[in-house]
């Protein structure tokens, strides 16, 4: 088995694909909902899926429609389509002009509003905030009752990738299962769309860089301060994966009640890359000398991506195996941004309380980074870190007894696996230990 195809890499690399959606005007509406996945085709797009019961299977498109024209757009790639659906109003039938079977034809379709999330006894508010002249869209989850009850309130900052946490997709779930626990507790929490999915406006989420991605999350921050339902001296920020590098940059810069960091990096993105190659290929059995090899070449991808700007397809073609060594689930201009991070230098920056959450099962992070990150935090601020030890927990919030069984699932395509309690339970005791929590 050679190099690249042993190596996992994984540090919350989502990639889902979005098939409809549509976000304008002041008051961000909801997106609509074709229900099918395409692939890239001559000539246009092939239908490969139809979910049951959705806009497309209503209007007859059948998995193996190469579909050519949207409306009046004509469709050549995947991100034709999303644009095409993206402008098509739900509610209106929209012609979809396909070829089945070799002959032309055209389907009206009708497109439907996307479902809002509804879960029992709690309160889901869609709203949006503004970034760089585009408006994002917001998921804020309240307890049922106490109207004039100002609670505490928590924002979750994601892990990387592009993918929306508005929707049925599993990484949606996880976030989803988190925010309607904390809720449940008595905490009023704040989800937002990165830019360009879901409902969000803006440029494509995989044009973004890392401060323009986490201006979004600081216009999020004000706005949940400013929430009438929300005791501006009791919020707090999350943040799971790379949004722990994002956490203690927003707590940097507005105030908060304190900060909450798991499955995160805990050295400069460099670094961690290493050893998370040298851990995952370990994991899965890799021989010693074959992990060597395989840093060697990381490095020096690396270095010639992230540090010297080369352009990332030139590197590749140069040097395949940097496409698996190196890699890029968001822009080169993020992925450089997120090098040049002084990790010490942001966790040192402010004062404010703060928990490191590792669970132990996870095999893209380490127990010695949150423990490092928790000491930098109490050489400012004397007892202002403390980590918590989570077993069964891995790097997706999900259950697993250890690193290789979440690997293992990962690799039987059951990435997300079963969200672990014990998570949320972790958060909201730490919270409601230091905030009036009431449900």
């Amino acid at each position: 088995m050679s190099l690249a195809l042993r190596v996992t890499l994984s540090f919350v690399l989502f990639a889902l694909t979005i098939v409809a959606e549509s976000a304008q005007a002041q008051t961000l509406p909801r997106r609509s909902q074709l229900g099918a996945g395409v692939a890239a085709s001559e000539g246009g797009v092939t239908v490969t899926a139809i979910a049951p019961d959705s806009a497309a299977e209503r209007a007859g498109l059948s998995s193996g429609d190469l579909i050519q024209r949207v409306g009046a757009a004509t469709i050549a790639t995947p991100a034709d389509f999303v644009a095409g659906v993206r402008a098509a109003r739900p509610g209106r039938a929209t012609p979809f002009a396909i070829i089945r079977d070799g002959a032309p034809t055209t389907l009206d379709v009708t497109l439907i509003e996307a479902p809002r999330e509804n879960a029992p006894g709690i309160q889901t508010v869609y709203g949006a905030v503004e970034v760089a002249g585009a408006l994002r869209r917001t998921l804020v989850t309240a307890p049922n009752g106490g109207a004039n009850r100002r609670r505490p309130a928590v924002l979750i900052v994601q892990g990387i990738g592009c993918y929306s946490i508005d929707d049925s997709t599993p990484v949606s779930q996880m976030y989803a299962r988190l925010a309607h626990d904390l809720t449940r507790a008595g905490i009023v929490v704040m989800r937002i769309d990165k830019s360009g999915m879901g409902d969000s406006q803006g440029p494509a989420c995989n044009t973004v860089d890392f401060d323009m991605e986490l201006a979004g999350y600081a216009a999020a921050l004000q706005a949940l301060r400013a929430d009438r339902r929300v005791d501006p001296d009791q919020v707090f920020v999350f943040g799971h994966s790379i949004g722990s590098i994002g956490a203690p940059l927003l707590a940097a810069g507005q105030p908060v009640a304190g900060v909450i960091a798991a499955q995160g990096a805990g050295v400069t993105w460099m670094e961690y890359s290493l050893i998370n190659i040298r851990r995952q290929l370990e994991l899965g059995g890799a021989s010693p000398a074959d992990v060597d090899a395989a840093l060697i070449v990381t490095a020096s991808c690396s270095n010639r991506i992230l540090l010297n700007g080369e352009p990332v397809q030139q590197v590749i073609a140069q040097t395949p195996e940097c496409a698996n060594l190196v890699p890029m689930p968001m822009s080169q201009a993020y992925m450089r941004q997120l090098t040049d991070i002084n990790i010490a230098g942001i966790w040192g920056a402010f004062t404010a309380p703060t928990l490191l959450i590792y669970g132990e099962s996870d095999y893209a992070t380490n127990r010695a980074d949150h423990e490092r990150l928790a000491a930098i935090v109490n050489a400012v601020n004397p007892g202002g870190a403390q980590v918590i030890l989570l077993p069964g927990v891995d790097h997706y919030l999900a259950q697993a007894e250890t690193q290789a069984a979440s690997m293992e699932r990962l690799a039987a395509g059951n990435q997300f696996g079963t969200y672990a309690p014990q998570f949320s339970a972790a958060v909201s005791a730490w919270i409601c230990a230091r905030a009036s929590c009431r449900p």
